[in-house]
């Protein structure tokens, strides 16, 4: 018994942190995304005025925000290499054109699950300032796709710097989560 009531306390004290939350996005009737939300992190989530579903991670300090758009890819036209990098090209070309690389450097997102590239960009004008980034303005924008059968996610991950063990911890996020589950349909036993 006192060894129960031991870890119950040492866990009420918070020995627990860490431990991911799941939250779910339900994309249709049958299909749904589950996110594990790491502590420390806010996590919202929305459709926007066009009926996509966006969701948000941001830690405590306002330091990473990770963004992530859920979209539909019935004809698969973002499940190989190629779409994607199209994709990718079309979609993040404000960011390519306004960074110190001025060009895509696409790498292998190796997801848990599906398949994925990304680019990670520098701001030319915050990283020429000499000044220290403004609150609410990050330097570096790292940017991929994440694609599944029937749907892929674009994420954009910004921050100030790339080498944290948060921001690895995000990244990692987004290889080892945002999984899609199938509801399951019948009875449950």
């Amino acid at each position: 018994m006192k060894v129960i009531l031991t870890l119950f306390c040492c866990l009420s004290l918070g020995w627990g942190k860490g431990l991911a939350k799941d939250e779910i996005v339900q994309l249709s009737e049958e299909r749904r995304v589950v996110i594990a939300v790491p502590e420390g992190f806010h996590y919202s989530a929305r459709r926007d005025d066009k009926g996509l579903i966006r969701a948000q991670l941001i830690d405590g300090a306002e330091k990473l925000s990770l963004q992530v758009v859920f979209l539909a890819d019935p004809a698969g036209q973002v499940a190989d290499e190629n779409g994607q990098k199209d994709f990718l090209a079309a979609a993040t070309r404000v960011y390519a054109e306004g960074s110190v690389e001025q060009s895509y450097d696409f790498k292998a997102l190796e997801p848990k699950v599906g398949s994925g590239l990304y680019c990670a960009f520098t701001d030319i004008t915050l990283a020429h300032s000499g000044k220290p980034v403004p609150a609410g303005e990050y330097l570096h924008a790292t940017t991929g796709v994440k694609a599944w059968r029937g749907g892929f996610l674009l994420f954009t991950l910004l921050s100030n710097e790339t080498t944290s063990p948060e921001f690895h911890s995000l990244f990692r996020l987004l290889k080892d989560s945002f999984e899609e589950k199938k509801v399951p349909t019948g009875p449950l036993l």
